[in-house]
């Protein structure tokens, strides 16, 4: 396998006036230890990227003196942690293991997956890493609305995935959101706590086919890996989660942005052979026109992203040269 990990960090030192320019910070986790089937994996590279509201990850990082629970460490590249505009760059979680059955892992062809906050009922009931720590700190928070504008969020999210394009190679040939159904989790009094404001990004992106499905808890989130009868997965997911625990002392609040990507160079398949632009552009109007948006923004909406498919068609973002999947 090969290892990404600095070359992922030197490609989000290019994104890093990016995330500064809309309150963003982010951190890079790679290199995951696990087991599949009583077999250590720990040479598979599982890279996680997280955009936190820069006065979030400075509460997290400076009240746990650089240890995230269950001795996941914090290195700092950087900034020192003690000053006002500290970056921490990358997380290597070196004790968080993945627990899934019946599926190959050296076969991934690269894949995003769909992300749903939910509480951990492993380890002796405990509660995930990122809910944990930022309950901890806001114990006595009250809970308040995290927004940022649909326009700024498109903008970052394009901005990194041109980045993961230049690490993986693959080629994006669509960028709509939509909008998630509700989602909601039993909080300790079995009382239901919502959340209702999130939005689905979606890609298309090359998937292996599994086993079955597998749900996965992961840092506070559930993964939920596709049906074994798709043997690709249509859609990129990137949940972005618009109400969390947020303290009043913090000003501008933000959201939060959890993207996940597994990827693996063994073998790689491209599906974005954009043939025909004008049908590219159809595709994406039909997804807009698709999308729980109102009539009287639905122009608007076409209009933004039939640039952008524009954009990425005149940067030649189309993978020539892809490498046909093993049978």
């Amino acid at each position: 396998m090969r290892k990404i990990t600095d070359k992922l960090l030197s490609l989000l030192f290019e994104f890093d006036n990016i995330c500064n320019n809309y309150n963003f910070n982010y951190i890079v986790g790679g290199n995951l230890p696990g087991f599949i089937n009583n077999q250590e994996i720990s040479d598979i590279n599982i890279i996680s990227v997280y955009m936190l509201p820069k006065d979030i990850l400075k509460l997290i990082s400076l009240s746990e003196k650089g240890n995230i629970g269950n001795n996941r460490k914090i290195e700092y590249i950087g900034n020192n942690p003690n000053y006002p505009d500290f970056s921490a760059r990358y997380v290597d979680i070196s004790t968080t293991y993945i627990e899934c059955q019946e599926i190959n892992l050296y076969k991934y062809q690269g894949m995003f997956i769909e992300l749903i906050p939910v509480r951990s009922k492993s380890n002796g009931g405990k509660k995930n890493l990122l809910y944990g720590t930022l309950e901890k700190i806001y114990e006595c928070s009250d809970i308040r609305r995290m927004d940022i504008s649909y326009y700024k969020m498109r903008i970052i999210i394009y901005h990194l995935f041109k980045l993961f394009r230049k690490l993986t190679g693959y080629k994006i040939d669509k960028f709509i959101f939509k909008k998630m159904c509700e989602y909601y989790e039993l909080n300790e009094n079995n009382n239901k706590v919502y959340f209702k404001n999130m939005f689905k990004f979606c890609v298309n992106m090359p998937l292996e086919i599994f086993s079955k499905t597998v749900y996965v808890d992961y840092l506070g989130f559930r993964i939920r890996l596709p049906e074994k009868n798709k043997k690709y997965c249509s859609k990129l997911y990137i949940t972005k989660i618009k109400t969390l625990l947020y303290p009043k002392k913090l000003k501008n609040p933000s959201s939060i942005l959890i993207i996940n990507p597994h990827i693996s160079y063994d073998s790689i398949l491209s599906i974005f052979n954009i043939k025909d632009y004008q049908n590219e552009c159809n595709k994406v109007r039909k997804e807009i026109y698709q999308c729980n948006i109102s009539y009287k923004n639905r122009r608007k909406h076409y209009n933004m992203a039939w640039r952008e498919v524009r954009k990425l068609y005149s940067e030649n973002l189309i993978n020539k040269n892809a490498i046909k999947m093993d049978d």
